[in-house]
Parts: C-alpha cells; sequence; structure tokens
C-alpha cells in the first residue's frame, strides 16, 4: 500500500473528481458530510475554512493504493477500516471527510477527501506529513498482510504521470552507469549519451557543491527527488568506490600461472589428482615406497636406493594407486 498526499484550495473540483462516475466512484465512508450531491459534500468539507483563514490550502486530498495481489481480499469494509485507521494515524480527526473507492485502474484505489481545518477551528498537523505517510503506509500494509512491492522495479511505468514516469527511467540509468562510473565528468558525459542532462549546483561564495539536478527533455528534477540514494553526497560516494576499486585491480595487476593439481575422474566415485609435470625436467615426480609399500611425492634424485620408482617405470595399476595415495 502506497499514499499520496496533495492540498488544495476549495473542495468543488476534489469531490468532482472523487466522485467522478467514469471511474466507478464509490463513497465507502464519511463523517460530518451530507452525501446527498456532490455540491452539499463540498459545502461540508469547506465551511470550517470560515473559523480559520490562516489555512489556505484547506482541503486535504489523500490517494492510497493496494498492490495487484491485495485484489481479492479488498472489500469495501476492509478499505474503509484501513482508510480510518490510517487517517488517525496521521492525525485527521474530528473533520469533515468522504472516502471514495474507484475502479478504473488496474490496481484498487480510493481517494480521502477532508477538511485541513477540524471541528474546533485548529489546523490539522502536516509536520512531515510526507514522511509520516510513508512509515503509515509500511506499517498498515505489514498489519494486515498486504503485498510489499519491490520498491520501483515493481510499478507500471505505463500508470505513472509524465514527471514520475521522466523520474523512473533517470533513476534507472543512474543506477546502471554507477555501477562502474568513476568520476562526476564520466558519469555527465554519458548521461548526454543517453539524452539525459546533469547540473551541479554550487556554493556562490564557496564554490562547494551543494547538490545535483538531472534534466530530461523540459522536466528538470534534483537528485534527492528522484530517489534518496541519488543525492549528491550518494553518488560521489559511489563514484569514490567504483575509483578506488579500479585503482586497487590495476596495482594488483593479473594474478600469475602456478602449477596446480589436475582433478579426474574417479573410480571410486571421489576426484583423484594426477601430479604436475616438472616445469624443468617435463618428467612427473618420483614416489617413493613407504615402509606399508604405498607412494608418496618425494624427491627426484635417482641415487637414493632402491626404493624409489620413477613414474614411467610404474605399471598402470601402481600409478592409479599412487595418484589416490593408496598402497600397492
Amino acid at each position: 500500500m502506497i499514499g499520496k498526499i496533495t492540498k488544495r484550495v476549495g473542495a468543488k473540483d476534489v469531490v468532482d473528481y472523487d466522485l467522478n462516475e467514469k471511474k466507478g466512484a464509490k463513497i465507502i465512508g464519511h463523517a460530518f458530510v451530507d452525501i446527498s450531491s456532490r455540491s452539499s459534500i463540498a459545502e461540508c468539507i469547506d465551511l470550517n475554512h470560515t473559523m480559520n483563514k490562516r489555512v489556505r490550502s484547506n482541503v486535504g486530498h489523500i490517494a492510497l493504493s493496494f498492490a495487484p495481489e491485495d485484489t481479492p481480499m479488498l472489500t469495501d469494509s476492509l478499505m474503509r477500516e484501513v482508510a480510518e485507521i490510517y487517517m488517525v494515524l496521521m492525525g485527521i480527526i474530528n473533520t469533515p471527510y468522504i472516502i471514495t473507492r474507484h475502479f478504473d485502474k488496474e490496481h484498487q484505489h480510493l481517494h480521502i477527501a477532508y477538511s485541513r481545518i477540524d471541528n474546533d477551528a485548529r489546523a490539522i498537523p502536516n509536520d512531515f506529513d510526507y514522511k509520516r505517510n510513508e512509515k503509515v503506509c509500511k506499517r498498515l500494509t505489514a498489519q494486515y498482510g498486504f503485498h510489499f512491492a519491490d520498491g520501483k522495479r515493481e510499478i507500471n511505468l505505463n500508470r505513472l504521470s509524465k514527471d514520475d514516469r521522466a523520474k523512473h527511467e533517470i533513476f534507472f540509468l543512474l543506477e546502471r552507469l554507477l555501477e562502474d562510473c568513476r568520476s562526476w565528468t564520466e558519469l555527465r558525459e554519458r548521461l548526454e549519451s543517453q539524452g539525459v542532462g546533469m547540473e551541479v549546483k554550487r556554493n556562490p561564495r564557496t564554490g562547494e557543491p551543494m547538490g545535483v539536478s538531472f534534466r530530461k527533455g523540459k522536466l528538470k528534477f534534483k537528485g534527492s527527488a528522484i530517489d534518496r540514494s541519488m543525492s549528491y553526497s550518494k553518488i560521489s560516494k559511489k563514484l569514490e568506490q567504483n575509483g578506488k576499486a579500479s585503482m586497487l585491480h590495476r596495482k594488483r595487476g593479473p594474478r600469475p600461472n602456478t602449477p596446480s593439481r589436475h582433478p579426474t575422474p574417479s573410480i571410486l566415485g571421489k576426484t583423484d589428482y594426477v601430479p604436475t609435470p616438472s616445469p624443468t625436467t617435463n618428467k612427473h615426480p618420483i614416489f617413493h615406497l613407504s615402509p606399508s609399500g604405498g607412494h608418496t611425492p618425494g624427491d627426484e634424485s635417482p641415487n637414493k636406493g632402491s626404493n624409489r620408482k620413477r613414474w614411467e617405470d610404474m605399471t598402470e595399476e601402481e600409478r592409479r594407486a599412487a595418484s589416490r595415495g593408496l598402497t600397492i
């Protein structure tokens, strides 16, 4: 479940949108409102504004959207219950409101239109309401067992507004380029090749960077507005990490070729190892006979006694036994 909050002046346009017949609109909850007509609903929501003119945008409008996976469980009564608990957690109480369900999208969603001035002429608190909205939505999603979407990757871009779609496209492009970009200059050049501009905002007095913004066509967004991971400081940190990783790779250089033992299939179902030929003589190393008769790798000198055999002097059975470390 996700929520989107907007604030408006006057209730008429909000009510007309929420009760649009083309959207299959259906009122599923209300309080302190006469729902006999659109005009009566708008009048009830606007009424409290006469008691407190200091609040200019007197109407709040919230959209709560649910994942398609939640559709089978979303009855009118459950959606009303979720919306009313959401309002309480957001501090939207003792004020006129209507809850309207729409059926015009693939995903189920509802709208809440309410007065931002309560029945006691006090303004509904809106401090950090966007952050509180995110926390409340996550809490209710977990509490009711709704589907948790995998961030931006589960969003249907075709359902987004022009601005939101551009933000998502820039986000995915940045995410891909930041896998290996090592400097702001490289990032700028690669973004421009994909039709996206970049501008670093600097302090006019000190010249220190203050932020970054991105442009696609006529649309321009701050990096943090695209995603919190795309702020100037977060991108700088990623570029720095990529640069250090590249330098470390160059210092280490290619890994040297070292002799290794070559595995061969075993008739016993295990892995046997054939000794690597000597790098100087290109011959297999000598195997000494152990006191129990087994073979172990040993000195290659040919003059140390008769308890040694060269690889080429062994029978096929002895070679297989020596390779597995078995006794002969």
